[in-house]
């Protein structure tokens, strides 16, 4: 399991330690960006349910799924896209610039662009194999893994790109 869904899950059963066993729905939604914040960087459905199902809120993976569902449909919430404490390319795009181009600015601007390129092609629904090289990353990688791999592959790759072009941008400031 990598980091990034340990620390998802170890946040959720710390929330899940603290709750004081309301309903199952109840529960979900306290914890919903924390479930979906795992479910991003990897966790399945099983294995969230089976760990609320071990600090007192017992529930199925369908019930799981179904309620996940339910409760993106009536909040409106979308889901869990960035993780905390990361800066979008967006966010970064948006910080005024001045009109010359910077050192740090030079630098992080090929990163970009391959950000730039993945959501292009995510977007156009292409495939994990063309996600991973517009990131940079080589095909041989990919080789022989299934799409839910190559998926944190690509997820991995990205987060390591955009925490480059944060140190970079701190370096600016």
């Amino acid at each position: 399991m990598d980091h990034p869904t340990k620390v998802a899950l170890l946040s959720l059963v710390s929330r899940l330690r603290k709750s004081q066993k309301p309903s199952k729905r109840k529960s979900i939604e306290e914890c919903f960006d924390l479930i979906d914040e795992a479910i991003t960087y990897g966790a399945s459905i099983s294995m969230i349910s089976n760990l609320m199902s071990e600090h007192g809120v017992t529930i199925s993976e369908g019930y799981l799924r179904n309620a996940m569902y339910r409760i993106r449909r009536d909040t409106g919430k979308q889901k869990f896209k960035k993780s905390p404490n990361k800066t979008t390319l967006k966010e970064i795009q948006e910080k005024p610039q001045d009109k010359e181009e910077s050192e740090g600015e030079r630098i992080a601007k090929p990163y970009k662009e391959k950000i730039e390129r993945y959501q292009e092609l995510k977007k156009n629904h292409a495939s994990m194999d063309d996600r991973y090289t517009a990131l940079g990353g080589n095909l041989d990688d990919l080789n022989g893994l299934n799409e839910r791999e190559k998926r944190k592959r690509c997820i991995n790759l990205m987060l390591k790109i955009t925490d480059h072009i944060e140190k970079v941008e701190r370096a600016i400031r």
